[in-house]
């Protein structure tokens, strides 16, 4: 039998979803993971920390493993790199949609650039993150999110290295 490609993940639940559900159950509102209405929400990125990982290492995340289940488990989308895994998560778009969609690529003076870490002044980010976050979405409702992160988390000046890319999240009403 030839090798098969895997099956594409079937849950609605998607990196795409986390943000976008949690700011609408803060307004008490239907949202694709099913969460209640809820008066704060942070939500904290292990960037790295997939479900394969926490598997393979259960033993040292013995509160975080019992819980992976179908059920539990959401779809990281394509491509899994950081750069558009952060991207997804904060604008809840996939990134055929906002526009970062790797690690690596060509800025229209065809230089080759790091997307997480090489941006300089004559980079635009609005040329490459299209599509706007649901920071800027809460704020517009009236929420006031916030973010908190581990200096390793920035970049050598001290910048975020993305501005759409918090550790964690957290907004109430």
């Amino acid at each position: 039998m030839p090798p098969m490609l895997p099956a594409a993940f079937t849950t609605r639940a998607s990196l795409a979803t986390v943000l976008p559900s949690s700011l609408a159950a803060l307004g008490g509102q239907a949202n694709d993971l099913g969460l209640p209405r809820l008066d704060h929400v942070v939500v904290i990125v292990v960037d790295g920390l997939g479900a394969a990982a926490l598997r393979a290492r259960s033993g040292h995340a013995r509160t975080l493993a019992p819980m992976l289940g179908k059920t539990t488990t959401i779809d990281a989308g394509f491509p899994t790199t950081t750069a558009a895994a952060l991207a997804t998560l904060t604008t809840g778009t996939a990134p055929g949609e906002h526009g970062l969609v790797g690690y690596r690529v060509r800025d229209a003076a065809g230089r080759l650039t790091n997307q997480l870490s090489g941006w300089d002044e004559r980079m635009d980010p609005a040329t490459w993150q299209r599509s706007r976050t649901v920071f800027e979405r809460a704020t517009e409702q009236g929420c006031a999110p916030g973010r908190s992160g581990c200096r390793s988390s920035r970049a050598p000046d001290s910048r975020p290295r993305s501005s759409a890319a918090p550790s964690s999240w957290g907004c109430s009403r």
